[in-house]
Formats: C-alpha cells, sequence, structure tokens
C-alpha cells in the first residue's frame, strides 16, 4: 500500500510540474472542441453534441499517452545517475491508466480504439527499439515520433466520424494538419531557448524547422477556411499571426539568458525521505513551457469566434 501511495504521490507531481491542467489541459480540450466542431461545420451537422465529453476525455488521455511514452523513453537522458525505479513506475501506472480509459472510452468505436491504441504503441516501438537497437538518425526517429500527435488528432476525427457521415478527405487532412502544425510548433518553441535541442538541431535550423511550420500552418488554414466556409477575415488573421510569431523568434527576448537557466535537479534528498520528487528534465531545464501555448490559444480563440458568430447575429 505504501508503495501504491508513493506512486499516486509521484503521478500527482509530474501532472502538477509536467502537464498542468491549467495550461496544456486547457489547450488540449480546447483543440479537441474547435476540431470536432469544425467538423460539424464542414458536415453541415450540429457544431457539438452529446458524444462531445465523452470524446473530449478520449482524445485527452490519448494526447497524455504521448507525453508518458515520450518520459518512459527519455528517463536515462532526462535524470542521468539517478534511480529510475520510483519514476519509471509511476509514468508506467499513469500510462497502463491512460490506455484503460482510452479502451473504455473506444469500445464500441473500433477505428477510434485502433487509432488510439496506435499512438502509445508506436511511440513505444520508435522509443524502445527502434532508436534503441536499429537507429538513432533523426531522419528516421523524427517522423515516426511526430506522427504520434497527427494520429492522435486523427482518432479525434473517427470519435466523431462513430456518429456522422464522412467527410471529404482533404477535409479531413486539413482540419488535422492545422491542429498538428500548432503542436509541433509549440513543442519545438518552447526549445528556442533549451541548451539540447532534439534531433541534433542548431538554433538556427530550430528557427528554419518553425517557420517552416508556420508557412505549412498558414496552407491548413486557407484550405479549412474553404472547406468549412470560414471567412475572409479568419485566413488573414491566422497569417498576421504565424508572421507575428515568426517575427518573435528573431527577438533575443527568444532565448533565455544561461544565468536565468535553473540548475541540474538533485533527486537523491527527496528519494531518501520518501518525498514526492521534482520533474525537472535536463531536456527541458531552460526550455519555455508557456512559448507557443499562446499562439495556439490564438488561433483558438479565433476559430471559436468564426464558428460562433453566425449564431449571435442570426
Amino acid at each position: 500500500m505504501r508503495t501504491i501511495a508513493r506512486l499516486r504521490a509521484e503521478l500527482a507531481s509530474y501532472f502538477a510540474q509536467r502537464f498542468p491542467l491549467r495550461s496544456q489541459g486547457v489547450a488540449i480540450s480546447s483543440t479537441f472542441v474547435c476540431s470536432y466542431a469544425l467538423y460539424g461545420r464542414i458536415g453541415g451537422w450540429p457544431l457539438l453534441d452529446r458524444a462531445e465529453l465523452p470524446g473530449l476525455l478520449s482524445f485527452f488521455f490519448v494526447i497524455l499517452t504521448v507525453r508518458l511514452v515520450d518520459d518512459l523513453v527519455n528517463l536515462p537522458i532526462d535524470y542521468p545517475g539517478q534511480d529510475q525505479r520510483v519514476r519509471g513506475s509511476a509514468l508506467g501506472l499513469g500510462l497502463a491508466a491512460a490506455v484503460a480509459t482510452v479502451v473504455a472510452l473506444n469500445a464500441t468505436r473500433p477505428v477510434a480504439l485502433v487509432l488510439g491504441l496506435s499512438v502509445a504503441t508506436l511511440l513505444s516501438f520508435t522509443g524502445f527499439v527502434v532508436k534503441r537497437f536499429i537507429t538513432e538518425r533523426p531522419l528516421v526517429i523524427a517522423p515516426l515520433v511526430e506522427a504520434g500527435p497527427a494520429l492522435a488528432l486523427l482518432h479525434s476525427y473517427f470519435y466523431w466520424r462513430s456518429g456522422h457521415a464522412a467527410l471529404p478527405p482533404l477535409a479531413i487532412l486539413s482540419t488535422v494538419g492545422l491542429f498538428w502544425t500548432y503542436y509541433e510548433i509549440w513543442n519545438f518553441a518552447r526549445r528556442l531557448s533549451a541548451a539540447a535541442l532534439p534531433y541534433e538541431l542548431t538554433q538556427d535550423r530550430l528557427r528554419v524547422l518553425l517557420v517552416t511550420l508556420l508557412a505549412l500552418a498558414v496552407g491548413f488554414t486557407v484550405s479549412v477556411a474553404r472547406a468549412a466556409h470560414l471567412s475572409t477575415w479568419f485566413v488573414v488573421y491566422s497569417a498576421l499571426l504565424a508572421a507575428g510569431f515568426a517575427v518573435w523568434m528573431l527577438l533575443p527576448s527568444a532565448v533565455a539568458a544561461p544565468e536565468a537557466r535553473p540548475p541540474a535537479y538533485d533527486a537523491a534528498p527527496r528519494l531518501a525521505a520518501g518525498t514526492p520528487l521534482e520533474w525537472r528534465p535536463v531536456r527541458d531545464r531552460d526550455a519555455l513551457p508557456s512559448t507557443g501555448l499562446i499562439l495556439v490559444a490564438a488561433l483558438q480563440v479565433a476559430v471559436a469566434v468564426e464558428l460562433i458568430w453566425p449564431f449571435v447575429v442570426s
């Protein structure tokens, strides 16, 4: 019982520090609601319905598996020289609970269930098999890892599809692509200040990647606007949003000063005392978690206004 209580305490600490509901949780929930409503707009159905809440929970837990598997795979990198058993057990328990929840919520939706489970399966296979025993080349690992969030977003479509008629493939691709690019922008932009960059990127290459993602986001915005019959102002607003973020990336303030970065974390005293650990990975020790979330929130507000406005003026 003490072991279970310890693991529960570690999970609570993990969520508070690595997966805060008031920021990332809200962003994930809003992403599902916006995409779900867009599918309804494109298909001529009501924007939201009674299946939205379980679908939101399913999407949330699928995205959670993305984060949990990523942190499990990178435990030796994030916490070098530390005993990984407590952290690994806590993350494994959380992953098992998240997968069980996805199964329960999609028991009557076979396609959505397969897609939901494929996220954890793909990322686990990539991290524990491909990366460790086959190759660590970024050109191989990056597409596999970054496909995880795309599959999670596709899962949300098939959850919607289980109660509605199919949509045109281009509309699905555009909607999934739009929210996937914004997810990736957040994922990479928060590392603009990091000393250790993913996939052997340099700061200059990271900026090029982010500009490419911003351009993709604008392209997907145009396609979604056409499919959902959104206004021209939405496209202009999204383009200006992307341009503004690209300009911000060139400013010195986009990178934290080295002296502002917190020191490395020693887990030994907390392990000895039996108190919850601090989840401060080496990869994210000097990252800016909120960077990119503002951009995501700005897009979501625009989508919400665009979808709600016709009901306000009618």
